[in-house]
């Protein structure tokens, strides 16, 4: 059996969940022609995440993840696309991409997280911009790849969460690192595996 998820943001019904601290307001805003914002709230630690509505992607089955994106800032905050198996920002386990801008724009980074242990970053040589960029990322028991822009930029063969039998939501999270509203605008995030 095989999952496939592709949210455009064009129909009415989301087919992603919105989540987050409970100082987020208007944690979701439609946007021209699909595109849809979320935004953290103007509190430091704040966070939004829209994630598939149920944890039904198993690491171990190949899953394929991708997303079209723009942050509106390049500091002050931290986000993660992939998947996690919670909240991604206290998750326990975790695929995916990841930035932190601190008082500038930081680079693009894959994170890796098993059973609650220290997150596992590496560089992936793109630095963050205000400029959207595409993400495909593909999984597999012996292989992860990381895609920017179309372009293979890692391949990790080791130390990430597929022996996890925790099944895992697909994750768009973005939290505030100052007391200043943070928004990422989506275009599209697309997700298929086997189950």
């Amino acid at each position: 059996m095989t999952i496939s998820l592709l949210e455009d943001f064009i129909e009415a019904t989301d087919k992603l969940d919105a989540t987050g601290s409970s100082g987020s307001t208007n944690p979701r805003v439609d946007g021209a022609g699909g595109l849809v914002e979320i935004r953290t709230g103007a509190a430091n630690g704040n966070y939004r995440q829209l994630q598939t509505k149920s944890k039904n992607v198993d690491p171990r089955f190949s899953p394929i993840f991708s997303a079209y994106l723009r942050t509106k800032d390049t500091t002050y905050l931290e986000t993660f696309i992939g998947l996690a198996d919670g909240d991604a920002g206290s998750a326990q386990n975790l695929i995916g991409f990841y930035r932190s801008d601190a008082g500038s724009a930081g680079s693009w980074q894959r994170r890796f997280r098993i059973n609650n242990g220290t997150p596992d970053n590496q560089d992936l040589l793109v630095p963050g911009t205000t400029n959207f960029i595409e993400m495909m990322a593909q999984v597999s028991v012996t292989e992860v790849s990381f895609f920017l822009n179309g372009r293979l930029v890692r391949v990790d063969t080791s130390n990430f969460p597929t022996t996890v039998t925790n099944l895992m939501y697909f994750v768009l999270w973005i939290k505030a690192t100052s007391a200043s509203e943070r928004t990422l605008v989506v275009d599209y995030a697309q997700l298929t595996a086997s189950r």
